[in-house]
């Protein structure tokens, strides 16, 4: 047993802090000690590490609505047999059909800010949970929803941190009747240690444990979300809801000082730690003060989420790839952006944008794939076309469903593939006048 745990760092009693956490059986930690306490309720329960994840999920949905939702997301890691054999759930919410770009710019709409409806994706927290559960769980579905139901309908003591975010956004919580009538108690925000209750999440977690799935999305859940977006302007439609999933990726890695790190890849934002890691490793943190090195640390940061806001996104769309943000040379670039002697704001002009980078994805006439078996992207800039064969065989390039036009081919060389694909944009790709491939050749 010592020598398990010879590697943990020894507590310094002479200073603050916590001593290290240990167990025999199984751990757990949320940000919230009643999720905590309903985890390890299921576990002791007979239910796995997978039943105890979802119990809480849920009920934190009731604690900290504000940090977590069924109207969210869900990201998850998975270990099923706690080696380093890991999966990623990616449980993330797509735009409404009718949110494309193409529409979106027909309506002369060009940003989608965070307070417009055409900004509120599908749930796929739900859809994760689902799937989740039918592959890796082992208590009864309806059991875990429990805890929640309950605290949803009779109440929580409201956290410190809880109070503390919706004082501060009291203004935003206004705006809205049903989330003021909600979130605000006699038009205040809710204090420290005030019974908060939200008895309508409570039908929702009843709905959701007695019909799963569709019970959240083909059902009364999924038409009141529906009924509110489009009364606010949104153009959800119950076919969005209906089509709603979740789906397992390959995880990606980075390290750190010889530890290997996972983290689920874009739309997910594991990315960005990898980023700030990678960036930290170069830094000799032996030799500098505790303040450089937070200094060191909050630029890093900076440069990731910077570089999250301006480059990532779902990973078709993504125009530069996972390995090229953690190439040794670039996070030389990233790190050399660091002045220890100021703390610094970045603009876009400060990192290369690469405006003519091409990626392009191919499956010829005889059925061969390179990258995808279905239909497969090409991303020239920020604008997205999809490869297709019409009745006569013949490849077509199209934006969304908007009409095809047929040009002179010119040449444009794949970096990846050793693909020559003929086409011409001419003056360049416009959304509402897509062009399509007239010919593929293979050559070098």
């Amino acid at each position: 047993m010592s020598k398990l745990f010879s590697n943990l760092n020894k507590r310094d009693f002479s200073s603050f802090g916590k001593s290290n956490a240990l167990s025999s059986n199984a751990m757990l930690a949320s940000s919230h000690p009643i999720a905590s306490s309903v985890g390890l309720e299921i576990l002791k329960s007979g239910g796995n590490a997978v039943d105890a994840a979802l119990a809480m999920n849920a009920v934190l949905c009731v604690a900290e609505p504000h940090m977590t939702g069924v109207g969210g997301d869900c990201f998850a890691m998975l270990s099923v047999d706690g080696s380093t054999n890991i999966k990623v759930l990616n449980g993330s919410g797509k735009s409404c059909e009718k949110a494309s770009a193409g529409i979106l710019r027909k309506n002369n709409i060009s940003v989608i800010k965070s307070d417009m409806p055409d900004a509120i994706t599908i749930p796929g927290a739900v859809a994760s949970w689902c799937l989740l559960h039918k592959e890796h769980g082992h208590m009864p579905w309806k059991e875990l929803f429990d805890p929640a139901i309950y605290y949803a309908k009779e109440g929580v003591k409201v956290h410190e941190r809880v109070a503390f975010d919706w004082s501060n956004n009291l203004k935003k919580l206004s705006l809205d009747t049903d989330t003021a009538n909600l979130f605000l108690k006699n038009g205040r925000a809710y204090e420290f240690m005030d019974n908060f209750k939200n008895e309508n999440l409570s039908e929702t977690f009843k709905t959701i444990s007695d019909e799963g799935f569709d019970g959240f999305y083909n059902g009364w859940v999924a038409t009141d979300l529906i009924a509110k977006l489009n009364s606010i302007g949104g153009n959800h439609t119950l076919m969005d809801f209906s089509n709603a999933s979740a789906e397992w990726v390959e995880p990606i890695d980075g390290n750190y000082r010889g530890i290997k790190i996972h983290e689920a890849p874009p739309n997910g934002q594991g990315l960005v730690a990898l980023i700030i890691l990678a960036i930290l490793e170069k830094f000799n943190f032996n030799k500098i003060s505790k303040a450089d090195y937070t200094h060191i640390f909050c630029e890093a940061t900076k440069i990731g989420y910077f570089l999250r806001d301006l480059y990532l996104a779902e990973v078709e769309h993504n125009r530069l790839s996972v390995d090229h943000f953690l190439n040794s040379e670039i996070i030389d670039q990233y790190a050399s952006k660091i002045d220890m002697n100021k703390a610094k704001t970045y603009d876009k002009s400060d990192f290369p944008d690469h405006p003519d980078t091409i990626y392009l994805t191919v499956r010829d006439k005889s059925g061969m794939i390179v990258a995808r078996d279905s239909s497969q992207i090409i991303s020239l800039t920020n604008l997205h076309y999809e490869i297709t064969y019409d009745e006569n065989s013949n490849t077509k390039l199209r934006y969304n469903t908007s009409e095809m036009i047929e040009l002179d081919p010119i040449i444009v060389l794949s970096k990846f593939y050793p693909w020559v694909v003929n086409y011409s944009f001419e003056k360049g790709l416009d959304p509402d006048n897509p062009r399509y491939l007239t010919k593929v050749t293979q050559t070098f």
